[in-house]
């Protein structure tokens, strides 16, 4: 799968990528807990298995 940056940019998926940007816009809501990393990282594990499937 590929995903389309800010910039109209065409890219690959990049799990750890689109982590970062999830607790970058987290914190800026939510003080980051170790809970809410782990669960955020499941998202992420979900989002990469999904386009895992798509290939």
């Amino acid at each position: 799968m590929q995903v389309i940056k800010r910039d109209g940019q065409v890219a690959d998926f990049d799990p750890d990528k689109i982590y970062q940007a999830i607790l970058k816009a987290a914190q800026t809501v939510y003080v980051l807990t170790d809970d809410l990393r782990q669960n955020l990282a499941q998202v992420t594990k979900k989002l990469f298995w999904i386009w895992k499937k798509q290939k």
